[in-house]
């Protein structure tokens, strides 16, 4: 039996006219969205515990190209599927308890995570977390529920929130069919988020985030416009045409990173921190042969990517769960993420994924069996007589008209 539907409404978000890759008849999920998910959370494993070690640098042969940038193009594109579709059935003001749910989840467990990191912070005085000094708990609080306290692994939450509060603004212009003026207004901001230093969400009491929510909301925003329009363009994505642009074009903007001098320039182009516009290309490139990649994969061998299709389905909870490894584990095994203690941690975290993502399934499902059954027994109750105007009530009051 397939997932429920309200379950899929925060974890299936792909178009019902889209058909599945694999015989799996769930509600017309694209299977290989979910593989290309599941990789980059694979990747953002290996790249928080171990970065620059030999298990990161064997995975990420390609250093411009990494997890953080599919999880957000990929969020973004999912997002768009979910608000395109809702848009067109009930109208586009049916976005807002949705966004406003979901919004309200990253809040509750960004402001979990750093609460975490705050207690990691005074007690083991690890790199980067806040720690004893001279502000009070009570300011420490304020930053927190402020969303100002941004510690380095865990900060992509807060960046989401900000991401997806941005759809209350694209949502209705998309609705309008003003997409090129969505494209437009997110250029403009990811200009002046690469010209200025006011993009980034803060980092109390340590300056800024390392994200600059500015920039990345451009790559974010193009895969919101694409999601949004996916039953007009993933015939596209999936032609040879596509696959063959993607490699060529990726093949030559990954040349021209290793051949700009590594002196400054190269950081403004293929830059992290400012998701500069090679590494925008290089993403979206790396998108369609991954996806491309992961059809041929579902279509001829599911049961080999299986774990990695769960592990993609369920991002969120995966990726909240690598924040919570972030911080606990350098208390066992230190910080240098390139010692051997850290490779087998990362490589660990990343098996771990899997059964996180079946639990995770599990307690969506009990909690909608829950809810159905309420539900279920809301509609059955039988309706209660109503007494006459002056009939005396079991407490002695009296009903009058």
């Amino acid at each position: 039996m397939g997932p429920r539907r309200h379950e899929q409404d925060v974890n299936e978000p792909y178009s019902m006219s889209t058909p599945a890759i694999s015989p799996s008849p769930r509600l017309g999920r694209d299977d290989a969205i979910d593989v290309v998910r599941g990789l980059c959370v694979l990747s953002m494993v290996l790249t928080h515990l171990s970065s620059g070690s030999t298990v990161w640098r064997i995975v990420h042969f390609q250093p411009w190209v990494d997890g953080a940038s599919g999880f957000v193009l990929m969020s973004g594109l999912v997002l768009g599927m979910v608000h395109g579709r809702t848009a067109r059935a009930n109208g586009v003001a049916a976005l807002r308890t949705r966004r406003l749910k979901r919004t309200a989840l990253l809040y509750v467990a960004h402001i979990a995570i750093v609460g975490l990191a705050i207690v990691d912070g005074f007690l083991a005085h690890l790199d980067g977390l806040p720690d004893r000094g001279p502000e009070s708990l009570s300011r420490l609080i304020f930053w927190t529920l402020t969303l100002q306290v941004n510690p380095g692994n865990v900060d992509m939450l807060s960046m989401y929130v900000v991401l997806l509060l941005s759809t209350a603004v694209s949502a209705p212009l998309l609705a309008a069919r003003r997409g090129v003026l969505v494209l437009v207004l997110s250029a403009l901001v990811y200009t002046a988020g690469s010209v200025s230093t006011h993009g980034a969400l803060p980092n109390r009491p340590y300056g800024d985030a390392f994200f600059d929510v500015a920039c990345w909301q451009f790559l974010f925003t193009g895969a919101y416009v694409l999601g949004w329009r996916w039953q007009t363009v993933v015939a596209v994505l999936r032609g040879p045409r596509a696959l063959s642009a993607a490699i060529v074009t990726g093949t030559l903007v990954a040349a021209i990173a290793v051949l700009l001098p590594n002196d400054g320039v190269q950081e403004v182009v293929f830059g992290k921190a400012e998701c500069g516009p090679g590494r925008i290309v290089l993403a979206w490139c790396a998108f369609v042969v991954l996806y491309q990649c992961a059809r041929t994969a579902v279509s001829r061998a599911p049961a080999a990517v299986r774990a990695v299709r769960i592990i993609g389905s369920r991002s969120l909870a995966c990726f909240i769960a690598l924040c919570l490894a972030n911080l606990v584990l350098p208390l066992a095994i230190g910080e240098d993420p390139t010692t051997v203690a850290a490779q087998i941690a990362g490589i660990g975290v990343a098996l771990a994924m899997y059964p996180v993502a079946l639990a995770r399934g599990r307690v969506g499902r009990g909690l909608s069996a829950l809810r159905d059954d309420l539900t279920s027994r809301r509609q059955t109750l039988p309706d209660q007589p109503v007494p006459p105007a002056g009939v005396t009530e079991p407490d002695g009051r009296s009903r009058t008209s």
